[in-house]
């Protein structure tokens, strides 16, 4: 676990310089608060496993394919040394659920028919 939270600095640290592009970055610690992530309490134990996944949300191609570069380079040679890397740019399509008052919906139906 600490050697991936040493991991994770190192990643941090060196993508600060373009932290202005990334709209978000996350990192989880597999077996430790990947569901929960930050409200997850601190493990009593040093847990057996713990796999770093970091995740990047940017608009910029080039800086989403920097982030897996990173990745890949803190734990191929930093101080991970774990294997089993998966890096992958891609679109992302998300949602948002929200509450909208009542008030600020217009309520309209309409009903169209067809004939042969």
């Amino acid at each position: 676990y600490e050697k991936a939270q040493a991991a994770a600095e190192a990643a941090k640290t060196n993508l600060e310089p373009m932290m202005d592009r990334i709209d978000e970055l996350r990192v989880d610690f597999m077996g430790v608060n990947s569901i929960f992530g930050p409200t997850a309490p601190e493990p009593a134990a040093a847990p057996n496993e713990v796999r770093l996944r970091i995740a990047g949300r940017t608009r910029s191609h080039e800086v989403a394919f920097k982030i897996g570069q990173e990745v890949e380079l803190k734990i191929h040679d930093g101080p991970v040394g774990g294997g089993g890397i998966r890096s992958s740019v891609r679109p992302c399509l998300s949602m948002y659920s929200t509450l909208i008052p009542r008030e600020q919906v217009a309520e309209e139906v309409s009903v169209e028919m067809q004939t042969a």
